[in-house]
């Protein structure tokens, strides 16, 4: 009976080991050689704040005393202050906020100072937008540092806590977004959002993604880095994924984005939730997409086996992949040819072999050297 008890102890001790290392993630630094193409450079910085007309500085608005170390909230101050300038500028300082976050409005130029930065209070709330733009036409968003709360956060479930949450509105620019450790993502797109482009975003140790593109048209994203994504599914650099037939993804383009130790996947398409009655079409295109240390490069669940839906149509391209730092290039999943998309992948280079026996048996997948 003893012996009988030993063994059962160790084979649930080797169990949970095996869970633990299943479920283990080591956050990796970024290399310089990465974050410097992202970086944001004092002469940048210093004619965009010249070139800003009616630049107002959000440090007049706070309270006589005001800390300069990020531990008092002064969410309340800079609200009031930004509804009632056009062109801001933050604080050349930390700043606490807590999870009411900062609204923008439309046609307004914000940007973050040199040692501006916005760090979320610690909050039990699992649905919280850091820099919120709802409706917003014609704004632009220079350098946003954003700093979530998934080191302190007060909650255990959900996973909603944005940076910045871009949802309807259009015509609105990012440059050189810098968020970390939110308890959702870095930046999410919803609500129907056209037309808006990002600039050189670095998005770090998100819980969920790094980016994710849920309902929009028309989104530009250049230079994205997005790394060390953990925490909780689907946990990719970025993941275009719609919620249900009603919503659409279309005209996206992703000019040299990089993804590097993301836990579970590099960039993925999610299209099981986009099919049914509606017809729908995508058009995405990917140039020069380099992973590394990602578990996939590119994930692609596109099917769908719905009674009474209809196939999403359209194309999704990569030109020039680099996959050969992933530890697995591609994943398809099983119904990969249960969808009118046309998977275009040209010039992968040393992935091309494997790449072909991974795609062999679906029908609507192009390999060109």
């Amino acid at each position: 009976m003893k012996t009988l008890t030993k063994v059962t102890l160790v084979f649930l001790l080797f169990s949970c080991k095996l869970v633990y290392s299943q479920n283990d993630f080591t956050y990796r630094s970024v290399p310089a050689s990465l974050t410097s193409k992202v970086a944001v450079s004092d002469g940048d910085r210093a004619k965009t704040i010249a070139n800003t007309p009616n630049l107002y500085d959000l440090t007049q608005s706070l309270p006589a005393g005001f800390v300069r170390n990020g531990s008092v909230d002064y969410t309340d101050y800079l609200q009031k202050a930004i509804n009632a300038n056009q062109n801001v500028i933050f604080p050349d300082f930390p700043v606490l906020v807590n999870s009411k976050g900062i609204v923008l409005k439309s046609n307004m130029i914000v940007i973050f100072a040199k040692n501006s930065k916005l760090i979320l209070q610690p909050t039990e709330t699992d649905n919280y937008q850091v820099i919120r733009m709802y409706n917003t036409k014609n704004t632009k968003l220079y350098y946003p540092y954003i700093v979530g709360d998934r080191e302190g956060h007060l909650g255990h479930g959900g996973e909603a806590g944005m940076g910045i949450s871009i949802r309807g509105g259009s015509d609105n620019e990012v440059y050189n977004a810098h968020i970390t450790n939110c308890w959702g993502d870095g930046i999410f797109f919803g609500d129907l959002t056209k037309n808006i482009t990002l600039y050189s975003p670095f998005l770090d140790n998100n819980r969920r993604n790094g980016i994710s593109i849920v309902w929009a048209d028309g989104i530009k994203i250049y230079n994205m880095l997005s790394t060390n994504t953990n925490g909780t599914a689907p946990m990719a650099g970025i993941d275009i994924e719609p919620d249900d037939n009603t919503q659409h993804v279309d005209n996206i383009l992703l000019q040299n984005p990089v993804t590097f130790n993301n836990k579970i996947r590099g960039i993925l398409f999610a299209f099981k939730n986009f099919t049914g009655k509606a017809n729908q079409s995508v058009n995405i295109d990917i140039n020069n997409h380099k992973d590394i240390g990602s578990n996939i490069g590119v994930a692609f669940y596109l099917g769908a086996k719905k009674e009474g839906s209809v196939p999403v149509l359209g194309n999704i391209k990569f030109t020039n992949p680099d996959w050969s730092g992933s530890k697995k290039p591609m994943y398809m999943d099983p119904d990969m040819d249960n969808n009118g998309v046309n998977l275009r992948i040209s010039g992968s280079g040393s992935n091309a072999g494997n790449l072909k026996r991974l795609a062999s048996k679906a029908r609507n997948v192009q390999f060109d050297q």
